[in-house]
């Protein structure tokens, strides 16, 4: 039995020392490696969850063309156009924190990576940058903190569309900042998204002075 304690004491014994001699002579090139996987889980993963979620609201929720509010004058010109704020806040901090909930609860598992206890156990053998060798060696554990900054906004661009029809899209535009702390290195990442959540064809044309185009951006939201 005693001998069996002391086996169990020498493994793990050898394991910590393999693991702080390969810190110690890896551990940068380790470190750019674990946040290349963290940025790429993430960035797909936040990608997916967006457009999903936005595309879905875009098809079922005609309501978001409200949000805009289109003057014209006598000659059915478009003078102006701009938001009901109420609304397009009440609309973008309802997302936003939707949003930032979801993906406070990303899981970073890939397919050669698991993510257990807010741990990532990451193959040592990823430093080698070989396809066939990556996924392989001793299993190191290391500790992931992300924190996550969203900013979201409104964009209206309405455009001439035909003779004397005008077509107005409705964008959300989102950006995701991440600030992953990792063996005591920050590394901060981010990526921007633009969706269209509504459209509408109207009546009426756009001042030549516009050269074609109008645009008008809410103000940011952020997390």
């Amino acid at each position: 039995m005693r001998l069996k304690k002391n086996k169990r004491i020498s493994i793990l014994f050898w394991i910590v020392l393999f693991v702080y001699i390969f810190l110690f002579f890896y551990g940068k090139k380790y470190t750019n490696e674990v946040s290349k996987i963290v940025q790429a889980s993430v960035n797909e993963k936040t990608y997916h969850y967006i457009f999903n979620v936005f595309d879905r609201d875009s098809s079922t929720n005609p309501e978001l063309m409200k949000i805009i509010s289109i003057e014209t004058n006598k000659q059915g010109e478009i003078i102006s156009v701009d938001y009901r704020f109420h609304e397009a806040y009440r609309y973008l901090n309802y997302n936003m924190k939707r949003l930032y909930d979801n993906l406070q609860q990303m899981d970073l598992s890939t397919s050669y990576i698991q993510e257990k206890d807010g741990l990532l156990w990451i193959p040592s053998m990823i430093v080698t940058k070989n396809v066939l060798l990556s996924h392989m060696g001793l299993k190191i554990p290391v500790k992931i903190d992300l924190l996550k900054s969203i900013d979201m906004n409104f964009r209206t661009e309405a455009k001439e569309y035909g003779i004397n029809n005008v077509l107005v899209e409705l964008y959300l535009d989102i950006r995701v900042t991440t600030y992953m702390i990792c063996m005591n290195e920050e590394i901060s990442f981010s990526d921007s998204y633009e969706i269209v959540v509504a459209s509408r064809l109207i009546t009426g044309k756009i001042p030549d002075y516009y050269n074609g185009i109008m645009e008008k951006t809410s103000t940011i939201v952020s997390s």
